[in-house]
């Protein structure tokens, strides 16, 4: 009995699996346009060259095959580096605030997008705050009282 029911159940969930895929078929959204502007077609393709000499390289052990590789590596990162630098030039000559830009373009270079300066907790008196609210409010109890309380302390 137990295992008519996990059959049945297995072949419902086969079928109904079937039919919700080709229904809603899953695409791919491209994002490298967005975040890397400066990346061609052409360079995808070179870069998908690359992998294939790598792979080549890899399983080969013949020597020419490596140095091919490593000569085709070489030129892809200098046309890469030269792509870059002119998108990038091309964007801070566009921009009005150019240090900003500047700084976005490294941050964005070295992988430091993310902006969380966010305080999650605060711990007052011995217990812990984690409404945001809340800690804004504490942080600004405390420093309109820690001026009376240095005040305070000097006095005595």
């Amino acid at each position: 009995m137990e295992d008519d029911a996990n059959i049945s159940l297995n072949k419902f969930l086969h079928i109904y699996l079937r039919i919700f895929h080709s229904c809603f078929i899953k695409k791919r959204k491209n994002s490298n346009t967005i975040s890397k502007p400066w990346l061609t077609k052409g360079i995808k393709t070179s870069c998908n060259r690359k992998r294939e000499l790598y792979l080549k390289a890899r399983d080969n052990k013949e020597i020419e095959h490596k140095l091919y590789y490593k000569h085709y590596w070489k030129i892809l990162s200098k046309v890469i580096k030269e792509v870059k630098r002119l998108c990038y030039k091309e964007v801070i000559t566009k921009s009005r605030n150019k240090t900003k830009t500047t700084w976005n373009i490294i941050h964005k270079e070295k992988g430091n997008l993310t902006n969380e300066n966010n305080i999650k907790s605060v711990r007052v008196n011995n217990h812990t705050v984690h409404n945001q609210i809340s800690i804004a409010n504490e942080l600004i109890d405390y420093s309109v009282n820690i001026a009376g309380s240095i005040s305070n302390k000097r006095i005595n």
